[in-house]
């Protein structure tokens, strides 16, 4: 239980000088990324401390998840500067790059992280009309 305290002390070394640079850099963005930034590592922080009592996922076989979520967040980082800069950015286009984004990390996770347990499991929670696909009469 003392795990998360122990993190957010680490985490605040880390967000505050963060959070001043981009909030000076960028306004309201800069700290939706210093936000970003905080709970990412929060959240590896976390799962790292369950692996390591046993009460999570084993650390070698997410390792690609995690790799895969650092280097979404250095992306995202570039893109929020680079689109911070631009002078016109259609919606389309940062909305396209979200999607796929999210579309490729969701892919990786699937593929590399979860087994086939897991998979199964949350295969469960889609209705079984949708599993089998749509009705097609000839």
């Amino acid at each position: 239980p003392d795990l998360p305290a122990k993190n957010h002390i680490a985490e605040l070394v880390i967000h505050l000088p963060l959070t001043v640079a981009l909030v000076s850099a960028y306004g309201v963005t800069g700290a939706a990324l210093a936000w970003t930034v905080r709970i990412s590592l929060d959240a590896i922080l976390l799962a790292y401390g369950a692996a390591r009592h046993g009460a999570f996922f084993e650390i070698p076989r997410a390792r690609p998840l995690w790799v895969a979520t650092g280097a979404l967040i250095i992306v995202f980082g570039v893109v929020v500067g680079l689109l911070h800069n631009a002078p016109k950015v259609s919606p389309a286009a940062t909305a396209g790059f979200l999607v796929t984004a999210a579309v490729a990390f969701g892919g990786l996770g699937w593929s590399k992280a979860l087994s086939g347990e897991e998979k199964r499991a949350w295969l469960g929670l889609v209705p079984a009309g949708l599993r089998r696909g749509p009705a097609v009469s000839l």
